[in-house]
């Protein structure tokens, strides 16, 4: 009788007005025992406001009863823009509310460059040619984006030549090697048949022809 009793003064009836609940009319509405269908009861610390349980006194000013819960439509990922609106999970991204509208926070070096949600963060902003650092900031042609940055592109048949670490004095441009050389016994070296070198005296018979290889540095063109 005291269940009873209490029911009556949320609402309930005896002239048929409501919903019948258990033989006894109720306003599902405002019932805390029969808050929205016959039955669900709303927690002890809530009432019931609209069909909804929540907080006694109701939602502040921005604040929407969702499952029970005050929140805000325009930044709750489960309720965004509307209650039971859950901002899903997606590829290469953290979900976002933003203003009631699901968005995307795409993960360092990928970019939502199609607009679409679904497929989440899908550009590799780090390798495609076409959004090279960004959306929509194509290399030109040749060039291929390295890091998010376009770069000249020299193609498997024309790589980069690599860094040489050796000293400039040892690097013979191939212009100098004018003749060939002789040595003589005394260990002086002189041309043959350089007229760079016209006047230079060999003595007959001590010349030695140089049989150790040049070794010519040629840039990679």
């Amino acid at each position: 009788m005291l269940v009873e009793y209490k029911m009556q003064a949320q609402g309930d009836t005896e002239s048929g007005l409501g919903t019948q609940c258990s033989g006894i009319y109720t306003l599902l509405t405002s019932d805390p025992a029969n808050c929205g269908n016959c039955g669900d009861g709303c927690p002890s610390n809530q009432t019931c406001l609209s069909g909804a349980c929540g907080p006694p006194g109701g939602c502040g000013s921005g604040q929407t009863l969702c499952s029970g819960q005050c929140v805000s439509l325009q930044n709750n990922l489960n309720n965004c823009g509307a209650c039971g609106n859950v901002c899903q999970q997606v590829p290469n991204s953290s979900p976002a509310c933003t203003s009631g509208v699901c968005s995307l926070v795409c993960q360092a070096g990928f970019g939502n460059c199609d607009g679409i949600y679904s497929n989440g963060c899908e550009t590799n902003l780090q390798t495609d040619p076409n959004n090279c650092g960004g959306c929509g900031l194509a290399c030109q042609s040749g060039q291929s984006c390295v890091s998010g940055v376009c770069q000249m592109s020299c193609g498997p048949d024309r790589p980069f030549a690599p860094a040489t670490t050796a000293p400039i004095s040892k690097l013979i441009p191939i212009t100098t090697v004018r003749a060939a050389l002789t040595v003589h016994s005394d260990l002086k070296a002189s041309p043959i048949a350089s007229p760079a070198f016209a006047g230079s005296r060999a003595t007959p018979g001590t010349e030695t022809a140089i049989t150790t290889p040049i070794t010519v540095v040629k840039p990679t063109l």
